[in-house]
């Protein structure tokens, strides 16, 4: 195990200083109980987000009023999102495989144990039928299409290694937090969390595994959208500080879903200690503008970020008067449980 390990972390002294404790076989970092609804705000400032992941940055960078829409208020929209359904379900699918395998299930027998997991995880036991899907290609049938269709893409040719940690666990679903760096007037550190899906070595080097669904063709335009990319960014730097693995960046597993077919591409998308670097003073910018605008109490509409990635769903909002935006979110949104938003598929 001792090869698998990063000897000059360049990000030690971003590690948190926060109690740490074992679970699952990976460091897990627990900041206490809250006082608040939502333990990822602060106490003094209770708008202003001390735990940050890129399901949250992310929409902040995009436009500061949807992130207080989504994040802050917690609304999303009464209709299901079908994408990031699908999206969650196939990540929850490989998982399953993935660790099928590493129990020591055959290929067939893992596969076979993942079909019937997403079979049971698609029914609705409250309308006692199938998950009904409004896209013609997120649906129940796609997604065991998908996963069949990926394993007998990989599963008896997989070269990637998943890393099994010291107390002989592997590294699967590893949560993580560790300090941005950037602390608020009132003295309160602010640290990014996630959840890495894998962590995995081809060869002699190291990568974090992700995969992403789409509609849209997949090659190499697709796979030049994540550089940069706030959430790859991120999950390198926490493979780094919080796992001390040493990795070059991320393999992708890019899946193109149509009506009846799925397609499969796999690439690398590295990450230098540059671009890291720079990704993480950016990142305290926007942390500052985010506290800046929980100080003021005001979020600004970026209008230039509606209509990025099909268009955003507060929009018809943002566009109606200010005195009747209050009545079409209660129309058009529900407010989620505080931490209800998870990351984004």
């Amino acid at each position: 195990m001792a090869d698998f390990i990063a000897r000059e972390n360049r990000y030690d002294h971003l590690r948190c200083p926060i109690r740490v404790f074992d679970r699952g076989g990976y460091r897990h970092f627990h900041g206490g109980t809250s006082a608040m609804t939502d333990p990822r705000f602060s106490q003094i400032l209770p708008t202003m987000q001390l735990r940050v992941n890129s399901s949250s940055l992310g929409p902040f960078k995009q436009c500061p009023r949807k992130y207080q829409y989504e994040i802050g208020t917690g609304l999303r929209s009464r209709r299901p999102n079908p994408h990031l359904i699908f999206g969650t379900l196939v990540h929850s699918g490989v998982e399953h495989y993935d660790r099928e395998r590493l129990a020591g299930a055959t290929v067939d027998q893992a596969l076979l144990s993942t079909v019937e997991w997403a079979l049971r995880a698609t029914w609705d036991g409250k309308l006692n039928r199938p998950w009904q899907s409004e896209n013609p290609s997120k649906n129940r049938e796609g997604l065991i299409r998908t996963l069949v269709w990926y394993v007998d893409q990989y599963g008896q040719s997989e070269n990637l290694e998943t890393i099994i940690l010291p107390n002989g666990q592997p590294a699967i679903e590893l949560n993580f937090e560790f300090d941005s760096g950037y602390q608020t007037a009132d003295g309160e550190a602010v640290s990014f969390i996630g959840k890495i899906d894998k962590i995995v070595k081809l060869g002699d080097k190291f990568y974090v595994k992700d995969i992403k669904t789409t509609g849209h063709e997949v090659g190499g335009r697709f796979f030049a959208e994540f550089s940069p990319d706030n959430q790859f960014s991120l999950y390198s730097l926490a493979a780094k500080i919080v796992f001390d693995f040493a990795v070059e960046g991320l393999i992708c597993d890019g899946i193109q879903v149509g009506a009846t077919f799925s397609r499969f591409y796999r690439a690398p998308i590295g990450r230098p200690d540059t671009i890291l670097d720079e990704w993480l003073r950016d990142s305290r910018h926007w942390l500052g503008q985010m506290e800046s605008c929980a100080r003021e109490g005001y979020w600004p509409q970026n209008d230039k970020g509606c209509g990025l990635y099909g268009g955003c769903e507060f929009r018809s909002v943002c566009g109606a008067r200010p005195e009747a935006r209050e009545g079409l979110l209660k129309m058009a949104f529900q407010t989620l449980p505080p931490g209800g938003g998870g990351e984004v598929a």
